[in-house]
């Protein structure tokens, strides 16, 4: 059993999606050795996305505009930073926790689903309210993907049917939709994300400490494990290994 957990605790513990937070958590996920995927969603905050990555390695970008914004910011302003990230995300359609003209958020989708295509990169997927119109376009473009957070009931199969990696989420231990995509999803493409210790309070629905990260990833990993059959080392050195092949 020592040996084990050695040997668990020597992988580096990932956080597959989340978004610049205050000052404490970056100095938590910092200290805590945690590698990060940080999602920049419109031209201003992917500049600060792109300044803290390049002062912490351990922390990654991924660039999208994601379709809360698309009524404030143009694709072609968000283009640059496109270029810039091995995955383009988030992207996607929301028909639930936002009043965006619905025809705004399609165009922009649309235009960086084409964009991901022409460069041969892989999207991010916001995904609320429109599950099935998402997998449609990017069924469409034969694109592959990450299905973040998914946590809807149904069409889930639409998606285990794209070349997808998923993330789960922190109300895993409640949420069974979000427990579905853990059974669900094939071995080797689950991914553990916080969405940000604010995402993290929402979902959880109580306070969120930026010192006890690590220790909210591990209980997350220990219970897909469970949903999934797996050992938690298991779990987590494939968890690690599908970062890797997702963000280098």
């Amino acid at each position: 059993m020592e040996k084990s957990r050695h040997n668990s605790l020597n992988i580096p513990l990932c956080d597959a999606h989340a978004h610049p937070g205050n000052g404490a958590e970056t100095a938590a996920r910092r200290a805590q050795g945690i590698r990060t995927a940080l999602c920049g969603t419109d031209p201003e905050n992917a500049r600060l996305v792109e300044e803290m990555c390049a002062r912490e390695e351990l922390f990654t970008p991924t660039y999208g505009l994601h379709p809360w914004k698309t009524a404030r910011f143009t694709v072609r302003e968000m283009e640059p930073w496109l270029e810039k990230c091995r995955v383009i995300g988030e992207i996607g359609l929301d028909s639930v926790w936002c009043d965006v003209p619905a025809h705004d958020q399609r165009a922009a989708f649309a235009r960086q689903l084409d964009i991901a295509r022409e460069m041969g990169k892989r999207v991010l997927l916001h995904t609320k309210g429109c599950e099935e119109e998402i997998a449609r376009m990017v069924a469409e473009r034969n694109l592959p993907c990450v299905v973040h957070w998914y946590s809807c009931a149904e069409h889930l199969e639409r998606y285990l049917d794209l070349d997808s990696y998923f993330t789960l989420g922190p109300d895993i231990l409640t949420n069974p939709a979000v427990r579905e995509v853990a059974r669900r999803a094939p071995r080797g493409r689950l991914l553990i994300e916080t969405d940000g210790l604010s995402a993290v309070e929402w979902a959880q629905n109580r306070p969120a400490e930026p010192e006890k990260l690590s220790a909210l990833l591990e209980a997350m990993l220990q219970e897909a494990a469970a949903i999934c059959g797996e050992t938690p080392e298991d779990m987590r050195r494939e968890a690690m290994e599908a970062f890797g092949a997702l963000y280098g």
